[in-house]
This record gives C-alpha cells, sequence and structure tokens, in this order.
C-alpha cells in the first residue's frame, strides 16, 4: 500500500500546543496572500508549503518538532527573496500569531541553540553570549525562538570564534529553506510549464494528459519539483468499469500507465540537466473514486483506495517524496 507520509512534522502553535504541520491549509494560506495583493504568481503557494515541508523534513533535530514562528519566519524569507514583499505582508497581517517567546538569558539560549542548530555545548554556550549580548543592547527582554536562532546563525557563520566546529552543524528550518530554494532567479519563476511537460509525454500516453488523467504542475525555480496528479475517478470512467471495482480490473492498466508516467518523468529529468526533482504524486479526487467505484464511504475507503494507486506507484520506478490525497468535496 502507498504510505502516506514516512514522517510526521509538529508545530508547537501560539496557544503552545503540538500539533500536525498541515501543507495544504499553509498552502491555502498562502493562495489567500497572493490574491487578495493581485499577485499573479499563486502557482508558487504549492511549491512554497512543499519547500517548508521538505526543510523541516530534512532538518537534523531528531523530534521534527518546530515552532510556529520559525515556521512563518522561513515562509517570509522565502516570499521576500522571491520578489514577493507584498504578498509576504499580507501573509503575516492574515496569519498573525501570538508567538511563544524566550526570556533573554544565557542558559535557556545555549539550550535553545544547540537543541535548534545541531551545534555543540561549547559552541552553542559562546553563541547565546553573543546572542543575549546583541538583544540586551536593543533593551530586548523576550523574544520568540526564531529570532535567537536567526542571530545566532549570523554569529555561527560570521563570528571567527564560532567559525570553529561549525561544519556539521544543522541549518534551522528557516536557514534550511533558504539553502533549498535560494533566491528566485530574475524573469520567469517557472522552468518548465504544464503544456512544456507535456510535450515529453510519450505518443502512448497523450490521450491520459487530454482526458486529465495524469497531470502535471508547473516546474518553478522557487522549489524545482515534479507535482504528480492521478485521477483513480477518471480512469475507471475511461475504462467504463461498475462498482465495485477489483484489483484485477484496474492493476494491469495502472501498471501499463505508471509506466509511460514513468518514462515521461525521465524524460523531464534528461531535459532540466539529468536532474533528479523531489515527486509529489497526488491522487485527485479520491474520495470520488472510493464512492463511486469501491463502494466505500471516505475518509474509510482511503486504505483500500491507496492499495489500488500501489500499482501505479510501483511502475513508477521513480523515487515519490510524499503522497498527497485530494478530495473532490
Amino acid at each position: 500500500m502507498l504510505s502516506l507520509t514516512d514522517n510526521f512534522l509538529y508545530v508547537i502553535d501560539s496557544d503552545g500546543r503540538q500539533v500536525l504541520f498541515d501543507t495544504d491549509k499553509l498552502k491555502s494560506a498562502l493562495q489567500d496572500a497572493f490574491e487578495a495583493s493581485g499577485n499573479p504568481n499563486s502557482y508558487l503557494a504549492e511549491d512554497i508549503a512543499c519547500a517548508v515541508e521538505a526543510a523541516m523534513m530534512e532538518s537534523s533535530r531528531p523530534d521534527r518538532i518546530f515552532t510556529q514562528s520559525e515556521v512563518d519566519g522561513a515562509i517570509n524569507r522565502i516570499l521576500e527573496n522571491a520578489g514577493c514583499a507584498n504578498v509576504a505582508q499580507l501573509y503575516r497581517r492574515a496569519n498573525s500569531h501570538l508567538y511563544i517567546t524566550v526570556d533573554v538569558n544565557y542558559e535557556d539560549t545555549s539550550n535553545l541553540i544547540s537543541r535548534h542548530l545541531g551545534v555543540d555545548k561549547s559552541l552553542a554556550d559562546q553563541l547565546a553570549m553573543k546572542v543575549v549580548d546583541a538583544l540586551s543592547k536593543l533593551n530586548i527582554a523576550s523574544a520568540s525562538p526564531a529570532l535567537y536562532l536567526e542571530l545566532a546563525r549570523h554569529y555561527e557563520h560570521h563570528c571567527p570564534i564560532a567559525a570553529e566546529g561549525t561544519a556539521n552543524a544543522a541549518l534551522s528550518a528557516a536557514g534550511e529553506v533558504a539553502e533549498l530554494t535560494g533566491k528566485a532567479a530574475s524573469g520567469s519563476r517557472i522552468l518548465l510549464t504544464t503544456k512544456e511537460t507535456a510535450q515529453f509525454m510519450p505518443e502512448a500516453g497523450k490521450y491520459l494528459l487530454d482526458d486529465k488523467i495524469l497531470q502535471m504542475g508547473n516546474v518553478s525555480r522557487l522549489y524545482p519539483n515534479f507535482r504528480l496528479g492521478l485521477n483513480l475517478a477518471l480512469l475507471a470512467e475511461k475504462l467504463d468499469l461498475q462498482a465495485p471495482v477489483t484489483d484485477l480490473e484496474l492493476a494491469p492498466k495502472l501498471y501499463q500507465i505508471g509506466e509511460l508516467a514513468g518514462q515521461w518523468l525521465r524524460n523531464l529529468q534528461v531535459r532540466l540537466g539529468n536532474t533528479q526533482l523531489p515527486l509529489y504524486l497526488i491522487l485527485k479526487d479520491l474520495d470520488v473514486f472510493a464512492n463511486r467505484y469501491l463502494g466505500a464511504a471516505y475518509p474509510e475507503g482511503r486504505v483500500a483506495a491507496l492499495e489500488t494507486a500501489a500499482w501505479f506507484r510501483n511502475a513508477l520506478a521513480y523515487p515519490v517524496k510524499k503522497v498527497r490525497c485530494r478530495t473532490a468535496n
């Protein structure tokens, strides 16, 4: 069966609760900010959400728990680096939080730095002294963890004392995102449009795009990745299947189109300089497929639908970073 995720990510919200990081919720909030600002590049919302999630997943911290201020700080940096400062401002305004703050003292600061930047205790103590001194000079008695970490990262990279022993230091969430995304290139923010990606689909698979059984999103410069959509309901409709659909009916076809999709991805990989981009497999209208073709309610029928989709995944011969389930309703 397809696994929705290999790792759970948690965020400590403004009430101090530990909640699951919700990529779709972040994407929706970003889209609202793009639309409110009149910026036509709302397609970047999903790339930004994926970039933040990827940075969190690749973090060296063992517990994969982040503060809301860290997440929002990363989002704001990405938006500003991408030339979307007005979007960042609207996002901050619409998603303002009462952040957890930490009183300025050496011990707590050192512990925070050691835990989140992955440096040893000696270096964390040195960085903590510089961070606390800087905050004291600004008459700041308490601040969000993100500010402590931003200052610590600055001193870690630019201070001669902190430079020793930093080779294995992990980046904070905001820093990792910046490392992953870089600054948006001037000119077009798109490496390949959806229309351009279609040109690399093998001829035998063109009908899958025409019938929207398979879909590919724009490949952006901000966070290059493949977002491949598979609509099992449209495939079952194309094959004129009746409920309850069995694997015996769907498996051969899913394997066939999986091989075509895999070749498509490899063609795109060659076009992009043989760079293997992260692949997000998006199962669209999964509730429709479960209800109409498996005779199951949703979300109860999700497990059976994922088992069916696994035939497609196995035929791709391309690593899937994450599977997302999308519903029509």
